[in-house]
């Protein structure tokens, strides 16, 4: 994480002092944006035809 900081990339996060910390809505909403659905997900989950 601490080389995802460093690029830019990756959750916000906030600095206090020399902690940094990561509220967790923030983690939620970074980790719901980087899903990547593949078409095994769909099959398994009975939904083979329909497309995103």
């Amino acid at each position: 994480m601490a080389n995802w900081r460093a690029m830019r990339v990756g959750p916000a996060f906030v600095k206090i002092g020399k902690s940094i910390v990561y509220p967790v809505a923030d983690l939620n909403q970074w980790a719901n944006q980087q899903t990547v659905k593949c078409r095994a997900t769909n099959r398994l989950n009975g939904r083979e035809h329909e497309q995103s």
